[in-house]
């Protein structure tokens, strides 16, 4: 207030001065005047006293030239002397201007002339306080009696902040440089010193005063230095003037102020603990614990006289300042549990505060950040007073807290906080206590990292169960750009958010397990003790998703059937990666085993999801094979895939309802099937069985109307007709002699009779999915198909039976019993295709007539270009001649059948 009253009684003087240049003017240019000198251009500070003593005369007058009569050249005149004043030197500077250098230069005299004669000895130290000491007095008192006389003047203002800041300066001389006064007595008075520019400031309401008195004794320790360092008198001192400064500007909001006397002080102190020794750690420490109370107090006071609930940008910086001074007082004054204390304090003080800021609106944003450091104080003394899996503990123990904490007062922020302090925990775990390749180093000490893993994963597990049910937040001040961002992903994504900290959680306690396995293991001094242990850990890890897959199935949670799932494939990833490359036969094979037992249970378990049954299906028959062969030699491998084969053909049986799930199953069957006959079986009897097979799926099909199993027919019989084409009855048979030429006929007839089954057994069906559509648009094709199969493999059959029974009915030699059974072979050609000439003809096959010409036209080949070569003059002629006969016929009879 006082300051805009002066402000204006600057603003009046300067519009007289320039008043009075106008009326000079006017008077010249009317001729009613001599020419003078003109008033001066700017006033001096006289005028000022002078308006002071004689308010009434100057302002009187203020109207008048507002009622300039006719001279026109009145305004043409004033501009240029209107530019004056921007120029003048005096009105720049003021009266302010001058009062505040004078007061400066003061301060500076005295602090200067303490250091002057410190440096010559020229004086006593008794005369030299006493000298300072009454200097700071005169000019306190000189500004006291031209307040008091002549109202508020600059200079008046000016003298007495020099006279606080010369107190200051003369009693840090007193104590610090010449020992005259105790510590305790200085104090004490540097107190009274403070409280009394506080007092002058608050009641002149001059910031001048604060800023020279405050500020300026705030910067006299960093000026008169003892030994080329600060001394922790002279930066009490300082602390004492930084609690007045701040009440001064909370009190009448003085921001600069406050900010300036921040900037003077936190860097002392920072100095004076960065350059502490044994002596005076404890009154160093104490003293910065006291800089740390006063920002922080400083800051709520802030924050407490701001207009919304924001934060308050200087009030947040302030606190931050202070938790990060009271962090370097700390780490560099003590180490061990001495910090550990510390931090300890620093964190109760500021969990006090967010505690006492909880039910305060305008201090609640302040308090949301207190909590921060309080929590980061917090863990950072856990830190110093434990170490190993204690640490970890007490990390995950304050991140579940944290969490709880942040979930009953509705507060998102502190679920970061939380978070923050699990993945502390658990990167520390895993640098630290129990590295992710621990768990396949052999001879590891695999129970050192089990608490650590079992308190992050417990922490992990308890963050997600507490999220589930996140209150709405608390809406308070705006938050920085970044902050509101993170806050505002959590709060959208909590639920993934959730999950994922389950999940971890669950991989990190199935770690944790592992270990202890792998431990119990070397405890037992078993043989192999690690491979034995790994198989262990196979099987805690299948049982482990087993249990999630269950459970998710039957509360229908989708997320716990993913977990389950994750969990087997990280079995089915360590038998890969590690399992099989490095442990013996006998190890992988009962891994196997297990594997083999948890994937068709994971399937029945996940058969709502037909990914997961195909897969599970699938992995549990390669995997029972790969048990076979690591542990059974011979035919047990065969017999125990046949068991195995007859289990899932069994499940599939009880699963024929759910269409999808029973042909995962009976098809992982078959193929289990198949590899067992490779195992027990060769020649005929293998083929048997295949055809065995082919006929009961086509048959089972059509009685169960399953297109699929018609698939599987297929397959099985297929597989039998290139196994006895390719081993038992290959076609070069039929052209090279050979003893026993007709050695596959039965395996060629028992493909017939499979592809006479499956032909038998088609017949249209009501398609359901995909699959089904494509059988049913195929299913004549795949007939007539069959058809021709058939007759092809039976063609060949009676071929090479012909030659067979021309070798076993002859006594001649090999070659000639051959060449006699090829004119057999030759004549059978052309009979059946006179046969079929002769049906296509009568039943208007044109398929049967197409077939008869075209083995007509192959008994031709033969004839020409084997027969003509290869066989003896008399078996030629014959086979010639019964072509030859036949194909007359076949003409006699196409032509009388084709008339009719």
């Amino acid at each position: 207030m006082g300051t805009e009253i002066q402000d204006r009684l600057d603003r009046i003087e300067h519009e007289l001065a320039v008043l009075q240049r106008d009326v000079h003017q006017i008077r010249l240019t009317l001729g009613r005047e001599a020419p003078a000198p003109p008033a001066p251009a700017r006033p001096t500070p006289a005028p000022v006293r002078a308006v002071a003593e004689r308010p009434p005369v100057p302002v009187q007058p203020a109207p008048t030239p507002q009622r300039r009569e006719p001279p026109v050249v009145a305004p043409q005149a004033a501009r240029p002397q209107a530019v004056l004043p921007k120029v003048d030197l005096a009105d720049l500077v003021g009266a302010r201007g001058l009062a505040l250098a004078g007061g400066v230069v003061t301060l500076l005299g005295v602090v200067f002339f303490f250091v002057l004669a410190a440096n010559n000895g020229w004086i006593g130290p008794v005369a030299r306080v006493l000298l300072g000491g009454g200097a700071s007095a005169l000019v306190f008192a000189a500004g006291i009696a031209i307040h008091a006389r002549y109202g508020r003047f600059e200079a008046a203002v000016a003298a007495a902040g020099a006279g606080i800041a010369g107190g200051y300066t003369t009693l840090l001389a007193a104590a610090a440089l010449y020992d005259l006064v105790s510590a305790p007595l200085a104090l004490v008075l540097a107190a009274g010193i403070a409280l009394a520019g506080v007092a002058l400031s608050l009641r002149w309401d001059s910031e001048v005063v604060a800023a020279l008195g405050l500020l300026g004794a705030m910067a006299v320790p960093a000026v008169v230095l003892v030994d080329g360092r600060l001394t922790v008198l002279g930066t009490s001192f300082v602390g004492l003037v930084f609690a007045g400064a701040a009440v001064v500007s909370l009190r009448r909001s003085w921001t600069g102020l406050l900010v300036a006397a921040a900037a003077i002080s936190v860097p002392q102190i920072l100095l004076l603990v960065a350059a502490e020794d044994d002596p005076v750690r404890g009154r160093v420490l104490v003293l910065a614990l006291a800089f740390v109370a006063l920002s922080l107090a400083a800051g709520a006071g802030r924050q407490l006289r701001a207009s919304t609930p924001q934060l308050d940008p200087l009030g947040g910086t302030l606190a931050a300042g202070a938790a990060l001074a009271g962090l370097f007082s700390a780490f560099n004054l003590y180490d061990g549990d001495a910090r550990g204390l510390v931090l300890s304090g620093l964190g109760v003080v500021y969990l006090a505060l967010a505690a006492g800021a909880w039910r305060r609106e305008r201090l609640y944003e302040l308090g949301v950040l207190a909590a921060a450091f309080g929590t980061a104080f917090a863990a950072t003394a856990t830190a110093q007073f434990l170490d190993r899996p204690s640490l970890v503990v007490a990390w995950a123990a304050e991140g579940v807290t944290v969490a709880w904490l942040g979930r009953r007062i509705a507060e998102t922020r502190f679920q970061l906080i939380s978070l923050a302090y699990l993945a502390l925990a658990l990167l520390y775990t895993l640098a630290e206590e129990a590295p992710p390749d621990t768990l396949y180093t052999a001879g590891a000490d695999f129970l050192a990292g089990v608490p650590a893993l079992a308190a992050v994963g417990v922490g992990l597990a308890g963050f997600g169960f507490l999220a589930a049910a996140w209150p709405p937040t608390r809406r308070g001040a705006a938050l920085p750009r970044w902050l509101a961002a993170l806050v505002s992903a959590l709060e959208r994504h909590r639920p993934h958010v959730r999950v994922a900290t389950l999940a971890l959680g669950a991989v990190v306690l199935a770690d944790a397990a592992s270990l202890a396995l792998l431990d119990a293991g070397e405890r037992l001094s078993l043989e192999s003790a690690f491979d034995w242990g790994h198989v262990a850990v196979t099987a805690l890890w299948c049982l482990l998703g087993l249990g999630a897959l269950a459970t998710g199935a039957r509360l229908g949670s989708r997320e716990l059937e993913l977990g389950g799932v994750a969990g087997l494939v990280a079995a089915l990833v360590s038998f890969e990666l590690f399992t099989a490359p490095e442990l013996g036969d006998p190890q992988i094979g009962w891994s196997a085993v297990v594997l083999a037992l948890a994937y068709p249970a994971g399937a029945l378990l996940g058969l709502r999801r037909i990914w997961v049954t195909i897969s599970g299906s699938a992995l549990g028959a390669i995997f029972a094979g790969i048990a076979a062969w690591k542990l059974l030699e011979g035919d047990p491998r065969g017999y125990v895939l046949v068991l195995v084969a007859a289990g899932y053909l069994a499940v599939s049986a009880a699963l024929f309802a759910r269409r999808d799930p029973a042909s995962c199953f009976w098809a992982a069957g078959l193929a289990l099937g198949f590899t067992a006959s490779l195992i027990l079986l060769d020649g005929t009897w293998l083929v048997l069985a295949w055809s065995v097979a082919a006929a009961a799926l086509a048959l089972a099909g059509k009685v169960v109307v399953e297109p699929r199993l018609w698939l599987g027919s297929l397959a099985f019989a297929t597989l039998g007709g290139a196994y006895t084409l390719a081993a038992l009855a290959e076609p070069e048979q039929l052209v090279r002699a050979g003893a026993a030429p007709a050695d596959g006929v039965d395996a060629i007839v028992l493909v017939v009779v499979a592809l006479v089954a499956l032909a038998l057994s088609l017949r249209p069906f009501e398609p359901c999915d995909a699959v089904d559509r494509a059988v049913a648009a195929h299913l004549e094709p795949l007939g007539r198909g069959l058809r021709w199969a058939i007759g092809g493999l039976g063609l060949y059959a009676a071929s090479l039976a012909i030659l067979g029974l021309a070798q076993w009915l002859s006594d001649a030699s090999v070659t000639t019993a051959f060449q006699r059974g090829h004119t057999g072979v030759s004549a059978c050609w052309g009979v059946v295709a006179l046969a079929a000439l002769v049906i296509g003809l009568r039943r208007r096959r044109q398929a049967l007539r197409v077939a008869a010409v075209g083995l007509f036209a192959l008994a031709l080949g033969k004839l020409f270009l084997y027969d003509l070569g290869t066989l003896s003059s008399v078996t030629r002629a014959a086979s010639f001649l019964a072509v030859g006969g036949v194909l007359l016929l076949a003409g006699f009879l196409y032509q009388r059948l084709a008339d009719n």
